[in-house]
């Protein structure tokens, strides 16, 4: 009966430690090959990155640099400047918009109201709307996009958290055109007293956090068949643009394994803009 038995198991067995042997063999050491990674900041900071780390990893990386933008190209003439930068940006490039999402998984903050408050006392009722951006084109964004060269999009979101002293909270209302030095007028010097004086009494430390969602759309140029895209690496300078992955993104840098700049993904541009 006992022999039987054994038989019975040996084969199953038999294909287990077969099927472990495979596995082991091919995934003990994995390796990555084009990781997508995609660059975004100043020129002089981004243009050496892609050739250096081409050069130091090889495959392992697909690198590549993009022009950013925030929210103000919503108000733009979309299909003149896509037209215009695909004339600009070199083969592998893309673009990056960065802006706010809808708040749905974040708490606005008291404080925000305070603001709205004092702009509405000082300036007026309807200040966003008399002062603020025109509207919105009747075309969206991805059909502007999709219409483009850029018609590649991959978008990325996360929730991002600013922290900002009273000066630099101060400070960035007059960064926008519906509170800017030019529509206070004469009522800075009241408008920035009362902001104060109200603020710090919210916040004695002077210290203010907002936790806002973050989305990043990525487009690029479609993609080139895998032959073609090779042999097109070799004569360009940069290779096909892809996004790095949101983990990366939302961990607000990306350091290579190499002895290089630390990158700056899409969203530290935020930090100007983000209310």
């Amino acid at each position: 009966m006992t022999r039987p038995i054994a038989r019975a198991l040996l084969f199953p067995l038999a294909m287990a430690a077969l099927l472990v042997g495979i596995y082991t063999a091919a995934m003990h050491a994995p390796t990555p090959h084009h990781l997508n990674i995609t660059i975004a900041g100043p020129t002089a900071q981004t243009e050496p990155l892609p050739t250096s780390l081409r050069g130091a990893l090889g495959d392992t990386y697909d690198v590549s640099t993009v022009t950013s933008m925030g929210k103000t190209f919503q108000w733009m003439n979309q299909t003149q400047v896509l037209a215009d930068l695909d004339t600009l940006i070199r083969p592998g490039g893309g673009i990056a918009l960065v802006s706010t999402g809808p708040r749905n998984s974040t708490v606005r903050p008291a404080w925000l109201d305070i603001i709205e408050s004092v702009c509405t006392d000082v300036i007026g009722p309807g200040y966003r709307q008399e002062h603020g951006p025109v509207a919105h084109p009747a075309e969206g964004r991805d059909e502007a996009l999709l219409r483009s060269a850029f018609s590649r999009i991959e978008t990325a979101r996360w929730d991002q958290t600013f922290t900002r002293t009273l000066d630099e909270l101060i400070g960035l209302q007059y960064s926008f055109s519906y509170s800017s030095p030019a529509v206070l007028g004469t009522r800075q010097a009241a408008f920035e007293e009362l902001l104060r004086r109200e603020l710090t009494a919210f916040s004695p430390n002077g210290t203010f956090e907002n936790t806002v969602p973050i989305e990043a759309v990525i487009a690029t140029r479609p993609q080139l068949p895998a032959r073609s895209r090779h042999s097109h690496a070799r004569r360009q300078p940069s290779t096909r643009a892809l996004t790095m992955s949101e983990n990366d993104i939302a961990q607000g840098v990306l350091k290579p394994r190499i002895g290089l700049t630390t990158l700056r993904p899409a969203k530290m541009l935020l930090r100007d803009f983000t209310q």
